[in-house]
C-alpha cells in the first residue's frame, strides 16, 4: 500500500542518511577516541565468521531454513548476518563499534521479519521507525555517559568501576 511505501522510504531515510550522518557528527564533535580493535585477531574472526556460515548451513538449521523454500538462500544470508552481528558486538573492543554492532543485529531482524513474509501495517513500520530513532539516541546518550564515566570507549579498561 503507499502508506507502507511512504514509511519505507522515511526508514531509508533514516537508516541510511540520517543515523550515519549523525553518528559522524558526534564522533568528530566529541573527538572521542574511537578504534575498531578486537579481542580475536584478524584469521581468527574471519574463521570464526566462516564457521558461522556454515553452522547456518548445517543439519542444525536445517529444519528451520526447510520452512522457507523459496527465500533459502536469502533466509541464510540473513540469519548469518544476524549471528556476524553478534559476533561483531561480541568481539569488538569498543563502545561506539558495540553499539554499531547491536545496530546491525536489528537490521538483521527487520530482514528476517520480512523475509519470513509477515504482513506488517503502517502503524507497525511506524512504531520500528520510532524504535530506530530511539535507540540512535539511547546509543549516543550511552557512549557519552561510558566515556564521562571510564574515560575512554575501550571495554579492556573499564574492568574498575569509578565511584
Amino acid at each position: 500500500s503507499f502508506s507502507l511505501v511512504i514509511v519505507a522510504i522515511i526508514i531509508l531515510l533514516i537508516k541510511g542518511i540520517a543515523a550515519p550522518l549523525f553518528f559522524s557528527r558526534f564522533i568528530t564533535r566529541e573527538q572521542r577516541e574511537l578504534r575498531a580493535e578486537t579481542y580475536l585477531n584478524l584469521p581468527v574472526t574471519l574463521g570464526v565468521m566462516l564457521g558461522l556460515m556454515m553452522f547456518v548451513r548445517s543439519s542444525y538449521l536445517a529444519p528451520l531454513l526447510a520452512f522457507f523454500p523459496a527465500n533459502n538462500m536469502a533466509m541464510t544470508l540473513v540469519i548469518s548476518g544476524i549471528f556476524i552481528s553478534l559476533l561483531l558486538v561480541v568481539n569488538r573492543r569498543g563502545v561506539l563499534a558495540q553499539l554499531i554492532g547491536i545496530l546491525s543485529f536489528e537490521n538483521g531482524l527487520v530482514a528476517f521479519s520480512t523475509l519470513t513474509g509477515t504482513i506488517h501495517s503502517y502503524i507497525i513500520e511506524a512504531w520500528i521507525l520510532l524504535d530506530i530513532l530511539l535507540w540512535i539516541i539511547i546509543a549516543i546518550i550511552l557512549s557519552r555517559f561510558v566515556h564521562d564515566h571510564f574515560g575512554t570507549h575501550d571495554t579492556r579498561k573499564m574492568s574498575i568501576l569509578k565511584q
